[in-house]
């Protein structure tokens, strides 16, 4: 990482600084970016700070995560985040980084060649790992094979952990070791709307927004939602407990903590957990909860040797929120804008984190390439061979689920206002290939933005159509298929 910066004069602004922010940060410095970092909260008062930090291949134990899209990305990102893991603490060491190499233990109630995702998640992962190692015969004598209802099979791997505390304010320092500027100020704008007001302040190129659950307000994505993690802290003494452990929560069970997370946080610390709950905005957890009871009770019935371990007694009990979304990680340039999202990670965030940051870095230089030759990518954004469906969308948040009418035949279009746009749930980019942003949205303008797009593309208007599902727009759909002389419906939903 201390590879010398090449020069760019580009500015990028960075709205966050938790694990996501700061490695976004990193990574766009380091391609030669300059950057400056807006957050109104650092570490240790973060989300960050309360992750169990146990890098995991997705879907993780406590990650949430079950969107296909998001899971396949996943897997790549979370294997740049492995190898940067080693190559940091290769680098700088773990006293400094708060990045450990160790072994962490997944058991499972039933063999894997009866559970299918999870004998397919060990066979995806088995050959990129370190240390890959099946069977009961890995499994410590203290552990008792009859828990809950009995363990019959296990694997484990080298999965690198991370103590939060020191790695966070070590990313901290590293921003501001390579240049990053770094100011403290609340950003609750919607990004989208307020886009040019944003670049013009802070003399940016592209706007990266890793707000984390922040990114309601920044975003408007209303697709958001916390899923409340708690962690027990027990101090090691002897340094007993070496490695990681992990049961996922069985989908049969009724019983809504299942959960085995025990992780060491560096040397001196036990993280006990599994707490996953949907939708719950509460951080005012402690040991009298009956939850966290069960949850602490079931780690020392799991691994014994936590029994002989106290209570941190600074802080027992550690609670967070963890961002998620309805399709889960939402890495996406906003089309046709200067806008960059990074947000979304679930329990997953320092396990993605360089992964979607390398990502992010990329998408910024394809967005770059583009406006320096925009002509030349024409040609790969629509085939007009196929129909073409523009959407129209100005004011409400938007009902239509693009992948309902998106097709191997079809090409979509959104024309919409800025403010239109803010209320396309991010997720949605996907099944767009092209976003137009008309202002001041109204007949004129949209039927100007049309023929251009028809123009530039060669379209055909038999091969059109004008849809919207936006009550503001109906009218103006109207018109403009009347001035088109073009067929239209309502959008579907």
């Amino acid at each position: 990482m201390n590879n010398p910066l090449a020069k760019n004069d580009t500015n990028i602004l960075v709205i966050g600084a938790g694990v996501s922010g700061l490695t976004t940060a990193i990574c766009l410095r380091e391609a030669g970016f300059n950057v400056v970092i807006v957050a109104d909260r650092f570490a240790p008062d973060l989300t960050s700070i309360v992750a169990g930090a146990l890098w995991e291949w997705p879907p993780a134990v406590c990650g949430r995560h079950g969107s296909p899209r998001s899971l396949e990305r996943s897997k790549d990102w979370c294997m740049t985040t492995y190898n940067k893991f080693k190559k940091i603490h290769t680098e700088f060491g773990s006293e400094k980084t708060g990045i450990y190499l160790r072994d962490g233990y997944f058991y499972f109630k039933d063999v894997l060649e009866n559970r299918p995702a999870d004998l397919s998640k060990m066979n995806e992962l088995k050959d990129k790992v370190d240390g890959f190692e099946r069977g009961l015969h890995i499994v410590k004598k203290t552990i008792d094979l009859n828990f809950q209802g009995g363990i019959k099979d296990a694997y484990k791997h080298m999965a690198p952990m991370t103590n939060t505390d020191v790695y966070m304010n070590w990313l901290l320092q590293y921003v501001k070791d390579i240049g990053c500027e770094i100011i403290q100020e609340k950003i609750t704008v919607n990004v989208v709307q307020n886009e040019q007001e944003l670049l013009s302040r802070f003399n940016a190129r592209a706007i990266v927004n890793c707000a984390g659950l922040g990114s309601i307000a920044t975003t408007g994505d209303s697709s958001m939602y916390p899923v409340r993690g708690a962690l027990v802290r027990v101090k090691n003494l002897g340094k007993v407990v070496k490695d990681a452990h992990c049961i996922s929560h069985e989908e049969s069970s009724l019983n809504e903590q299942d959960i085995i997370f025990i992780v060491p946080r560096g040397d001196d610390l036990v993280v006990l957990g599994g707490l996953t709950q949907q939708d719950q905005w509460g951080t005012d957890l402690s040991l009298e909860v009956p939850i966290i009871r069960q949850m602490y009770d079931g780690c020392l019935e799991f691994l014994p040797e936590l029994k002989e371990l106290p209570l941190d007694e600074k802080e027992p009990v550690r609670t967070g929120l963890r961002p998620l979304t309805s399709e889960n990680v939402c890495v996406e340039r906003v089309l046709n804008t200067h806008i960059f999202y990074n947000y979304g990670h679930g329990g997953s965030g320092v396990t993605l984190s360089w992964g979607c940051s390398q990502e992010i870095v990329h998408l910024v230089q394809q967005m770059l390439c583009e406006e320096a030759n925009p002509v030349a990518l024409h040609s790969i954004k629509i085939d007009s061979n196929k129909q073409t469906v523009f959407v129209l969308h100005d004011m409400f948040l938007s009902k239509t689920d693009f992948r309902h009418i998106c097709s191997e035949n079809r090409n979509l279009v959104l024309l919409c206002s800025r403010r239109g746009l803010s209320e396309v749930v991010p997720s949605q980019y996907q099944y767009l290939d092209i976003v137009q942003i008309v202002e001041p949205y109204n007949l004129q303008n949209l039927l100007q933005t049309y023929q251009q797009i028809k123009t530039d593309y060669k379209l055909l208007d038999d091969n059109c159509r004008i849809v919207t599902n936006d009550e503001y727009s109906v009218l103006l759909a109207a018109q403009l298929r009347e001035a088109l002389n073009l067929p239209g419906d309502i959008a579907q939903q």
